[in-house]
């Protein structure tokens, strides 16, 4: 984090208070929309918190990205062990077109 510019205010999270705020990072985040306007959110984790997330970014109209977690097998697209449902039917390859994707390109009904 000391790498990150003052001027860009970062939150953060922990369910057990040992970083930043007590809470569930969807918690705080539906919080902080309700009381500021934020310009971006930006998050890694699990994919219901991700799912959550992209729920918020649509709902308060703020762009977010991710960065996808996904096992990567081959690494070049080939074998698709690293597929991600995307919005328009298809597939995205975390390897090849990410890991990092926003919120809004994933079909998160189609995620497991």
């Amino acid at each position: 984090l000391n790498r990150i510019p003052k001027s860009i205010k970062v939150f953060l999270a922990t369910e057990d208070g040992s970083k930043g705020e007590k809470a569930l990072a969807t918690e705080l985040v539906n919080e902080l929309c309700q009381k500021q306007k934020m310009d971006y959110i930006f998050a890694c984790g699990p994919k219901a918190m991700l799912k959550r997330l992209a729920e918020l970014s649509e709902e308060y109209k703020i762009p977010g990205y991710l960065l996808y977690e996904e096992r990567m097998a081959c690494g070049i697209g080939a074998c698709l062990g690293c597929a991600v449902p995307d919005k328009n039917g298809g597939y995205l390859k975390a390897c090849e077109e990410g890991p990092v994707f926003g919120f809004d390109e994933i079909e998160w009904d189609k995620v497991k």
